[in-house]
């Protein structure tokens, strides 16, 4: 569901389509799809390896976040690449993601990540990250 998620957000972007103000959830495997999405031509906006979702509260207690293992940085500049598909929500700090996956939709778009920010991170991507403020988040990786 959540590849199917990914491909119709692709197909509104390339049709102009916005979906900044749309919340799309998939209850089948219980995680989120997210919320924002653009083709990757437009600076500190997500681009399709990277989703961002701001769930409410009952959604963060039905889906066990809080139960996921935490991780945390002091400022810090690290390059990364996900072999798995990794679910985080951020509860403090602030985060830069730079994506340089090489693909032409994502390729230089820089994500801006804070408290309360749902964010997953597609397998195959290739960032820097630049920890602005000491971050801590809960997170899980695809199973």
């Amino acid at each position: 569901m959540k590849r199917f998620c990914v491909l119709i957000a692709a197909l509104l972007v390339v049709c102009g389509i916005s979906l900044s103000a749309a919340t799309v959830s998939d209850a089948d495997d219980d995680l989120f799809c997210g919320d924002e999405y653009c083709s990757g031509a437009e600076v500190n906006t997500p681009g399709p390896m990277v989703l961002v979702d701001h769930p409410d509260h009952d959604a963060i207690v039905r889906k066990g976040i809080k139960q996921w293992p935490t991780w945390k940085s002091a400022p810090n500049v690290f390059d990364w690449e996900y072999t798995e598909t990794e679910w985080c929500y951020f509860l403090r700090g602030q985060v830069e993601v730079l994506c340089r996956s090489g693909d032409q939709h994502d390729d230089g778009v820089k994500v801006s990540i804070r408290p309360g920010d749902f964010v997953t991170f597609q397998a195959g991507l290739k960032c820097t990250w630049t920890v602005l403020q000491e971050v801590e988040k809960h997170y899980k990786f695809d199973e």
